[in-house]
């Protein structure tokens, strides 16, 4: 939902209805969301320029501009990361991307 949100803002664009996502529970189902997520971000940055990114756009009546979402992606990704290592490391285990070359 949150890649929908920021990459709507991306686009300039209203982000489109995510609330059937609260229902989801089958792992198939959720990683189709999220698929559909990571397609719909990497539309959005496809063809940035860094003019685009700082271009002002309006979204449901309120100035936006691209790269506040493209922050905000970036931010929420870290954060995820950031719950995923805590999460590794209390079972033991060293994240692959932390952890030292043999």
């Amino acid at each position: 939902m949150g890649n929908m949100s920021y990459c709507a803002t991306i686009k300039g664009e209203a982000p489109p209805d995510t609330s059937h996502l609260h229902q989801l529970t089958a792992k198939a189902d959720l990683v189709e969301a999220i698929q559909k997520s990571f397609d719909y971000c990497d539309e959005a940055l496809k063809g940035m320029t860094d003019q685009k990114a700082l271009g002002e756009v309006t979204v449901g009546g309120k100035k936006v501009y691209p790269v506040q979402g493209m922050i905000g992606v970036v931010a929420s990704g870290n954060e995820h990361y950031g719950n995923l290592v805590g999460y590794l490391r209390s079972k033991g285990i060293t994240p692959p991307s932390s952890a030292r070359k043999k």
